[in-house]
């Protein structure tokens, strides 16, 4: 008899949860619906009805966290939805904005992060310290105000457990509920996980007590529509955190056993696939992509309700002041009274209140709840906080227990797989968002659990993790918070402790890595306008290792060299923001670190990409590619030694000889070894990487002798799409030099000679360096450029612009003097011969000249037979382009040069501008013209007639072998000359008629006067080449002959 009264009452309950599972249902259905539509209003609808159940589910008193886990069983299917529509998730402005990057390599694509960060060191301190004030006990008790704002994350309070030994493998315990479902309660999940469908099982449907059952019979079946998913655009903010919120709250109530059900399905087919290996579409399971799905979904909460800070708080809440006003002076107006346009009006209410609904806070009553709007700024930033803090908790707790449950599957080929990186980078990123101190233990204690668990991964696999890892400790060692330091110095400490005792002979990845990010901090300026915070931290982890008394000696002396190692790298900190107003100092102080790490490939190259940033800023486009191609060097060099290389750094000797002579000095360092991250993929892709900045520098030829690197690379692989890739981009390099050559309009640069003298200058003191400088840069522009900026930085500078030799000793001592001079490459004759284009007279050069007019009686200028000039020749330690601007002098030699020798170089001179004027395809008329004004015409022509009146008359006492020279100069300038009137003469038009027959006339004068002492000219040389000038129509005036016999014959012509 009670047997029959409990009946009716079981069946009651049970078909009250089989209507609640219906509703649920039906509720996802719609919002699978709405996901699709096209109108943004009627998504948000959907989804904040969601959002609101979800809620209304978490407040409601009647549900303990066992019936709470039932009922996220219930909104499984919407699980499925939400990572169908991943990459509709809208986190991209979030994540420019807000979420900080190291520059090092990021730890899931290995792709070079931008070092810069648009969040500095204090920002996010001040954003701990805003956040920090509210423990775990606050947050669980305030979490039901959050919600109610929110409306999204329940305010169950979770805590995490973890043991403060460093020893302790077990820091984290996981934060879930200890009850757990009946596995016949469960809905099982067919073929590749939650890729797939959800169906109900009929082996599974019995249901006993009042138990609810699961209903996701042929749920799955309508919201799966990935191929429709992809045609609908992207979520806006507001439904991006409504969604995410939902979701949420499924994740952190759902029974532990779900989870780790579907994960072990799609663990198999994930973990099987290397990190390093791309993965067609149509060849990845559904299960494979549902799951990296929600590990992007985990990290994309991390970045949607991270902190923003009281600034955007307070900014965010005056635009929706001025948006309740704007609203309420249109209902005023009685825009939302009109029956025409009521529809219309509501249209316009819905649209301007969306801004306040991205934050889950109603506009309207933003600034009128509240005594005051400060008052209201600090309730939203308490309210921002708990939300920040309760997301990155549940997060944590989810990817604690993904990796306490496949720990040995995770730690699968060192790390090196799919899922491993997710996870990784999902901590990394909650170190790297603002965080509050309660978090941030939690993190630390997460990550002490990491290095107990994976110590193959980090010390063993890609070296990405270590280097990651190491560069966001020392960002924290840097903390103003005095608990976030201590708990950083104690993980750094167990990160060292770790890879020795992993290794058992030392701990060189960990100690390569710290001083790797350190100096990336450094160079990126991240550390801030103090590193007293980080010095106090590594005192603090010297500590740890020598009062550790259980470790070897060994141990304690690589702790206590690795903290001094750092202090010192921290020392030039004070020196390269003493510099940052100098840029060349700048740069000459990194390349000294750079110079520092021979031994160390991974500092070396972190401090030359360093110095390419601070040459992009500046557009020194050949610096930045040098930059580049040393560190290609660096990779051949460090492959050469592993056997993977032939010849090493040796292949780069055509494109620049200091590339062997900076990259191949190194000793063999027992750390080298232990680094994984070098190899041919990635020689390839820094060697590509230096082909864009030589094409921005203009040095085209340079980019041929880069592919002649990467050519039998691509062949040896066959790699068709790359050697497609690169003939063609030799093809417009090759292109692009024929133009240039042609045109004659290619600048390579200018060099100057600096000296600094003065006492405020300091080690700088007596030192000479040739600077180069873009393009055709005057005297005047780096002059004031470099007054300018020495009197900023040192206060009284002068400028000395002449070039004689200065005597120091005779300078005031409290003032700094900068010579100016400017100089030109300076080629012996065998290298003339060699190098014949002017691209090879502006590459891998490294002489110089300077020329100082003087006389015997001590004046600097006399007239042409007592004008004696000296050439001053330096030598720089590297050749040009390298990879600074500027390069030390180290040797200087002159040369004084006699009256009738100044008049033969002179000469020279004159001839080679002629001729390479006349001898490009489309001669530039301009320069033409100047030059033929300087040279025949009789105002200006004193200086050729001058010299041969001095040198060449027959009383003249010079020495024959310079007289000689001199003569058969004076022959060629005449044809050249000639040679410069005929082409001139089919260039110019009709107004310029009068000034060609002038400059005829004069050269018929000069040839004639000429003629009178070397005698007549003689033809041109047999086989001469005649050089190609512009098919222009031949204009009234006859052009002048060529090839002349005498004077008379010239006359009567």
């Amino acid at each position: 008899k009670q047997a029959g009264r409990r009946q009716p009452f079981r069946h009651k309950h049970l078909d009250l949860s089989f209507i609640a599972a219906i509703n649920v249902a039906v509720c996802c259905l719609k919002v699978a619906a709405a996901l699709d539509h096209g109108e943004a209003p009627i998504r948000r609808q959907a989804l904040r009805v969601l959002r609101n159940l979800l809620a209304k589910h978490d407040f409601d008193d009647r549900y303990d966290s066992n019936k709470k886990s039932r009922i996220a069983a219930l909104y499984l299917p919407f699980v499925v939805l939400a990572l169908e529509h991943t990459s509709r998730l809208n986190t991209e402005q979030l994540m420019v904005s807000s979420l900080p990057a190291s520059p090092s390599k990021d730890a899931v694509t290995g792709a070079q992060v931008d070092a810069s960060s648009p969040t500095s060191s204090a920002e996010k301190g001040d954003a701990n310290r805003a956040v920090g004030r509210f423990d775990r006990s606050q947050s669980s008790t305030s979490m039901s105000t959050v919600v109610s704002s929110f409306s999204t994350l329940p305010s169950t309070s979770t805590a995490v457990a973890h043991n403060q030994k460093l020893s302790d493998s077990g820091a984290v315990v996981r934060m879930r509920r200890a009850t757990t479902l009946p596995e016949n309660r469960i809905s099982r999940m067919s073929g590749g996980g939650m890729g797939t469908r959800w169906r109900k099982d009929s082996t599974s449907e019995s249901v006993t007590g009042g138990d609810s059952p699961v209903v996701v019979a042929r749920v799955s079946s309508r919201i799966s529509r990935a191929s429709a998913v992809e045609n609908c655009n992207m979520l806006e903010i507001d439904e991006t955190r409504d969604l995410l919120a939902s979701l949420l709250f499924v994740l952190k109530h759902l029974d532990s056993g779900i989870l780790a059900q579907w994960w072990q399905q799609v663990m198999h087919s994930v973990l099987r696939i290397p990190s390093s290996v791309y993965m067609p579409d149509e060849v990845v399971s559904p299960g494979f992509v549902q799951f990296t799905n929600f590990l992007d979904m985990l990290q994309a909460c991390l970045v949607v309700f991270q902190y923003p800070g009281l600034k955007a708080i307070r900014a965010r809440l005056v635009r929706s002041d001025h948006m309740k006003q704007v609203l309420e002076q249109a209902y005023m107006q009685g825009i939302a009274a009109k029956p025409a346009g009521s529809r219309q009006s509501m249209a316009v209410l819905k649209k301007t209140s969306l801004p306040s609904l991205a934050f889950g806070i109603s506009a309207v009553s933003s600034s009128s709840a509240g005594p005051s709007f400060d008052m209201e700024i600090e309730k939203h930033a308490k309210l921002e906080g708990c939300m920040a803090s309760e997301v990155s908790i549940v997060v944590l707790d989810l990817i604690e227990l993904l990796s306490s449950e496949f720990q040995l599957k995770l730690e699968s080929d060192y790390g090196d797989n799919v899922v491993m990186r997710k996870v990784f980078n999902i901590m990394i990123t909650l170190l790297r968002l603002p965080q509050s101190e309660a978090v941030l233990k939690h993190v630390f204690a997460s990550f002490r659990a990491f290095v107990n668990k994976f110590p193959a991964a980090l010390f063993q696999g890609d070296a990405a993790f270590c280097e990651a890892l190491c560069y966001e400790i020392l960002m924290m060692c840097n903390s103003p918070l005095r608990s976030v330091r201590t708990q950083a110095s104690t993980l750094l400490y167990l990160v060292i402790r770790g890879n020795y005792e992993f290794v058992g002979t030392g701990c060189a990845r960990t100690h390569i890595q710290c001083v790797a990010a350190l100096s990336k901090m450094i160079g990126s300026g991240s550390i801030g306008s103090s590193d007293l915070n980080l010095k106090r931290s590594l005192v603090v982890v010297a500590q740890y290792g020598s009062g550790d008394e259980g470790m070897p000696k060994a141990f304690i002396s690589e702790v206590s060299d690795l903290s001094q190692r750092l202090r010192e790298v921290l020392q030039h900190t004070a020196s390269l923001k003493d510099q940052e107003d100098d840029p060349e100092m700048l740069v000459d102080l990194q390349y000294k670190l750079a110079r520092s790490y021979t031994n160390s490939p991974e500092q070396r190259k972190a401090w030359l990409d360093s110095m390419s940033l601070i040459h992009d800023k500046h557009q020194n486009f050949a610096e930045a590619a040098h930059c580049h191609i040393h560190i290609a060097g660096l990779m051949a060099e460090y492959l050469r030694r592993k056997g993977e290389h032939a010849t090493g750094s040796k292949a780069f000797e055509a494109i620049s000889p200091n590339v062997p002579r900076d990259e191949s000095g190194g000793q063999e360092d027992k750390g080298m070894a232990d680094i994984q991250q070098y190899s041919e993929r990635t020689l390839v892709e820094e060697l590509e990487h230096c082909v864009y900045h030589l094409d921005q520098a203009e040095r085209y030829e340079v980019i041929c002798d880069v592919y002649q690197l990467l050519l039998p690379i691509y062949h040896r692989n066959r790699d068709y799409d790359a050697l497609s890739h690169a003939y063609g981009a030799m093809h417009q390099a090759c292109k692009k030099i024929v133009d240039v050559t042609a045109s004659g309009r290619r600048l390579l640069g200018t060099y100057f000679r600096v000296g600094f003298f003065g006492q405020p200058f300091g080690d700088e003191h007596l030192k000479e360096y040739i600077y180069c400088e873009p393009k055709i840069t005057p005297l005047a522009v780096i002059s004031q450029r470099l007054e300018d900026q020495y009197k900023t930085i040192h206060g009284h500078v002068e400028m000395i612009k002449d070039s004689v030799k200065v005597d120091s000793s005779k300078l005031k001592p409290d003032v700094g003097y900068v010579q100016l001079t400017y100089v030109e490459p300076f080629f012996g004759e065998e290298e003339k011969a060699i190098r014949k284009t002017g691209f090879e007279r502006c590459n891998n050069i490294q002489r110089f000249v300077f020329e100082t007019p003087f006389t015997k009686d001590g004046r600097a200028r006399g007239d042409t037979s007592t004008q004696w000039k000296r050439k001053t020749i330096l030598t720089t330690s590297h050749c040009f382009p390298y990879v600074k601007k500027r390069i030390e002098v180290v040797s200087e030699e002159t040369i004084n040069l006699t009256p009738i020798e100044v008049a033969v170089e002179e000469m020279e001179r004159k001839v080679t501008a002629l001729r390479q004027v006349c001898s490009v395809t489309r001669p530039d008329k301009k320069k033409l013209q100047l030059l033929l004004q300087g040279a025949v015409m009789v105002t200006v022509n004193a200086g050729p007639l001058e010299y041969a009146n001095v040198f060449l008359r027959a009383t003249s006492a010079h020495p024959t072998k310079h007289v000689q020279r001199l003569k058969e100069i004076y022959k060629d300038f005449s044809r050249w000359c000639g040679q410069a009137l005929e082409i001139n003469g089919r260039l110019i038009l009709e107004d310029q008629l009068p000034l060609q027959q002038s400059m005829e006339r004069d050269y018929r004068e000069m040839c004639s006067k000429l003629e009178s002492m070397i005698g007549p000219f003689d033809q041109a040389p047999e086989g001469e080449a005649v050089p190609k000038t512009v098919d222009l129509a031949e204009k009234s005036a006859p052009p002048v002959l060529r090839n002349r016999g005498s004077a008379k014959a010239q006359g009567k012509a």
